[in-house]
């Protein structure tokens, strides 16, 4: 009878295995509140795997994954994929100013998934002297006010795992809304070169896997395809 359970068991994950990898990219989703993991599982076998903590700590690495009956194998490499990224405006506006000060209103998202980065460092350098400094609230978002002085000026934006923007600027005397991505930095490795990651599928539905690493441990990742 136990046999036969874990017959059906094998089948049932693999058949909504196969059928959310058909539909596109898997994603399993794990959030214990301090710190996040992502699998997702790509094309050819490759997957993304994304570590980030309340501390600020934030890391992707990649790698090959393989299917075998019940457990799911994470092989960690040094490819990165898709090739690495550049810092870069997303967007700017401007508008005349009514006013003799140079309004900025910065929006500071990630790469990784377009969403707000809080706490993010932006300045304002004129003459390589620090302007005016200022950090992102929870949507990303802050505003710089200074003297409008038509002269070239440079841009520092900073974020914990996230490459440095620095740009310099001819600004004239307007008001800018200005969208910048920061790019995660590829240099910092959690996993090494080769290693491989087991994990054990104790519980499956459609809707969520629960999966271990050490048969005590139990981490719930939630499914999600497109």
């Amino acid at each position: 009878m136990s046999k036969l359970i874990s017959i059906l068991f094998y089948f049932t994950f693999l058949f909504n295995f196969q059928y959310c990898f058909g539909q596109g990219i898997c994603t399993y989703k794990n959030s214990t509140g301090f710190e996040s993991e992502t699998i997702k599982l790509l094309d050819s076998n490759k997957f993304e795997f994304r570590f980030s903590s309340c501390t600020g700590r934030n890391k992707k690495e990649y790698g090959t994954y393989s299917f075998d009956e019940k457990e799911l194998n994470l092989r960690f490499n040094d490819t990165v994929l898709p090739s690495q990224k550049e810092s870069r405006i997303m967007s700017m506006e401007s508008k005349p100013s009514h006013s003799s000060k140079t309004k900025m209103k910065f929006k500071i998202v990630s790469d990784w998934d377009n969403q707000p980065l809080e706490f993010a460092t932006v300045q304002i350098y004129s003459n390589d002297k620090l302007t005016c400094s200022s950090h992102t609230d929870s949507l990303g978002e802050t505003l710089l006010i200074f003297e409008s002085t038509n002269q070239d000026l440079r841009i520092k934006i900073s974020y914990s795992g996230h490459q440095t923007f620095d740009l310099p600027l001819k600004l004239e005397n307007r008001d800018y809304n200005i969208t910048i991505i920061l790019s995660e930095r590829s240099d910092r490795k959690m996993h090494k070169n080769g290693e491989l990651v087991r994990y054990i599928i104790a519980r499956e539905t459609k809707e969520s896997i629960e999966l271990s690493t050490d048969g005590r441990e139990f981490r719930s990742y939630k499914i999600s395809c497109r």
